[in-house]
């Protein structure tokens, strides 16, 4: 009985702090053993900020990705998951001065902030995009230095901008606002996805569908239409608008008109999915009209979130949102991106190839559905007019009447010759390793992992990055390079150029950078972690292609080193000498053919698990004012236990932990917290699970 009333007494303080999270923080992952290290350690993201993913991190998960050198910034300790918002301006000629908040975090690309409900709503009134990330599930990825580059001067498919029809895309956008609102909590928005649909079906597409999901209580839908490839159907390109409609004037329950917001890039998508019915692409197209974009990005989320989650692969996102309006004769449009401006720059090339539309890279923007997409690492472009509707938006005033539609079809020809162009580019080569030679003037570049036999590849590589001042024709059938006549000690920067059959080169290239050198270079992310009778000890793997062995030293903490094992071949190892309530140091070096040793790994420590070594007290209590003193509250430990021998271990701050190295030295762990909200008990977690099994 008492156990039980022991247990029900933690799951109520438990509970009662479940509104509390963890340590927030701001995780930068530049490279993929990087990646690779984050994915083992933490399930997910809650999106990302300033290229950086919003993460979640306890005591341990925080030393593995320190010890790997993986950047990361502190943003709340103790975050408020439900409370806690990402913050975007809608756009920066509406959007007033951002309002007192509690932000955690602030840049251009937005702000994280913890705010109320009625904060909420002031900020929607004042035109920010504000999205709660607690239920934001966001992959973790990398994205490598990307240098916009297409091979081939040649534009076969620039002819499709004649397809495009002034009259057709006035007459779709026109039933659009006649729906009068479109806001999703009315029936009529439902009536204006039955009527997109019906469009699909009208152009002959039959592979027309909705997929339904829930905003808080209210069923949503994204309308997909699918036009498979013919060469390439698994590379998938997304082209989307959303048909939601919000009114600030009027209850938009009754009038939402949202002619240019977003009938404008509905009726770019309708325009489109006509104009492309029986051109035979090599890739595959889905056209969505999103719901839920007003509400905060809901539709494009829950599509990005099912397309990453479905392992479709998606080259390129072109989202179009209030491209239908100019103030004068100046014929600009915006483009907007998220972490590459390749597909932008495409966009814009064909903008100065088949209309007098002035381009202007706008940079990244985080108030439309492509934002969505970059939270999965999908490449995106965004489509805006270059002279925002200030007037129109989200007001009574946005109806067609005050649309420029001669300029609207100059959108969608540069759109549709952008796409075909998009679509005859070759895939993107990635690098998967430059090894080191080891000779001080010699790199092997090798892409194995995506070589394509059809293809023939060019290695390019200078000393500054994205400035290739070298060229070399890999010969056919070759995966793989090696480069010679390099000076020692410098870093050169690499990409690997594949061309396909019909000529055409990528939209973007891949670099990688590295440096030849005569001397191994030392291990890194070199970690000891205790088991029971051992200490497993794992490092990341030399790219010296002359590499020899490993060498691992021991030392009891502070003491002299010595060869704990020579010629190891493998990056693990398992220390089964250690001896128990010791802590040992270890550290790796590497050493190639000709017998020269790096300079050693960092230093990693742990002591063996045991579990023999008794009790041990983790207290974490408030002591002193209207608490027990320390000394009063270790005389009534020592009652309760009975003259039990004990181990007495003290955690006070948020960034402490218990370790895999103090928990495994004992046969019982007995915890007192008595704080209402904040656990440190949470922190040790992954040691706590690890001890228990």
């Amino acid at each position: 009985m008492c156990f039980k009333l022991i247990i029900a007494i933690f799951l109520t303080i438990f509970l009662a702090s479940a509104a509390l999270g963890g340590d927030l923080y701001l995780l930068r992952i530049d490279n993929k053993e990087s990646l690779k290290i984050a994915e083992e350690t933490i399930d997910h993201a809650y999106g990302t900020l300033d290229n950086r993913f919003i993460v979640e991190l306890n005591a341990r998960q925080l030393g593995i990705l320190q010890r790997a050198g993986i950047e990361i910034e502190l943003i709340k300790s103790k975050w408020t998951p439900d409370q806690t918002y990402l913050i975007n301006r809608m756009h920066p000629e509406m959007a007033a001065k951002m309002p007192a908040v509690r932000a955690l975090y602030a840049s251009e690309k937005g702000t994280l902030a913890e705010l109320s409900a009625a904060d909420v709503d002031n900020l929607r009134k004042e035109y920010f995009l504000v999205v709660p990330i607690a239920d934001k599930k966001t992959p973790l990825f990398y994205t490598p230095v990307i240098i916009p580059s297409y091979y081939r001067d040649v534009f076969p498919n620039d002819s499709l901008a004649n397809r495009i029809n002034q009259d057709s895309i006035y007459a779709n956008n026109l039933r659009l606002e006649q729906f009068r609102t479109r806001y999703i909590y009315t029936d009529s928005c439902y009536a204006a996805r039955d009527w997109i649909i019906s469009k699909f079906h009208s152009y002959g597409y039959t592979d027309v569908y909705y997929d339904s999901f829930d905003y808080y209580g209210r069923i949503c839908n994204n309308v997909i239409c699918r036009k498979p490839g013919v060469a390439d159907p698994d590379n998938t390109i997304v082209v989307g608008g959303h048909y939601d409609s919000i009114n600030q004037d009027s209850d938009p329950n009754y009038y939402a008109p949202g002619a240019d917001d977003n009938g404008s890039g509905v009726a770019a998508v309708l325009e489109l999915a006509r104009v492309l019915k029986d051109i035979p692409l090599k890739k595959s197209v889905m056209f969505i009209a999103f719901s839920a974009e007003e509400v905060g990005l809901v539709g494009s989320y829950v599509a990005a979130s099912n397309l990453y989650y479905s392992g479709t692969k998606v080259e390129f996102m072109l989202n179009f949102d209030m491209i239908g309006f100019t103030a004068d004769a100046q014929p600009d449009v915006t483009y907007f991106y998220g972490f590459s401006s390749a597909y932008a720059q495409i966009l814009g090339q064909a903008a100065l190839r088949v209309t007098d539309l002035q381009p202007f890279y706008g940079g990244h923007a985080g108030n439309s559905d492509h934002a969505s997409f970059d939270q999965f690492g999908f490449f995106t472009a965004y489509v805006q007019e270059g002279d925002f509707n200030t007037a129109g938006w989200h007001h009574d005033a946005d109806v067609t009447a005050r649309m420029d539609f001669p300029y609207m079809a100059k959108e969608l020809k540069m759109s549709v010759a952008a796409l075909g162009q998009i679509d005859l580019a070759a895939s993107p080569t990635a690098i998967d390793n430059v090894f080191d030679a080891g000779d001080g003037q010699g790199l092997l570049v090798a892409w194995d992992s995506n070589c394509k036999p059809e293809y023939t590849y060019k290695v390019m590589y200078g000393i500054q990055t994205g400035i290739y001042t070298d060229t070399i024709d890999v010969p056919p059938a070759t995966c793989s390079y090696d480069l010679s006549g390099l000076t020692l000690g410098q870093k050169y920067y690499l990409t690997v150029l594949g061309v396909n059959p019909e000529g055409h080169g990528p939209v973007y290239t891949m670099e990688a950078s590295a440096t030849p050198y005569e001397i191994p270079q030392a291990p890194d992310n070199f970690e000891a972690d205790p088991d029971m009778g051992r200490i497993h000890l794992i490092w990341r793997a030399n790219k010296e292609l002359d590499l020899n062995h490993y060498c691992l030293y021991r030392r009891i903490q502070g003491g002299s080193w010595g060869v704990l094992q020579d010629n190891l071949s493998d990056t693990a190892f398992s220390d089964t000498t250690a001896l128990p309530h010791i802590s040992f140091e270890y550290v790796v070096c590497a050493v190639d053919n000709d017998g020269n040793y790096s300079d050693s790994s960092d230093i990693s420590g742990a002591t063996m698990a045991s579990f023999d070594g008794g009790v041990l007290f983790v207290e974490e209590t408030s002591s002193g004012g209207m608490d027990p003193t320390n000394e009063q509250q270790e005389a009534y430990y020592d009652s309760i236990l009975g003259g039990e021998v004990y181990t007495k271990y003290y955690v006070d701050s948020s960034g402490e932990a218990l370790s895999r190295s103090i928990a495994g030295q004992y046969g019982s762990i007995i915890w007192i917290d008595d704080d209402v909200s904040t656990h440190l008990f949470l922190n040790g977690q992954d040691s706590i699970r690890w001890y228990l099994g």
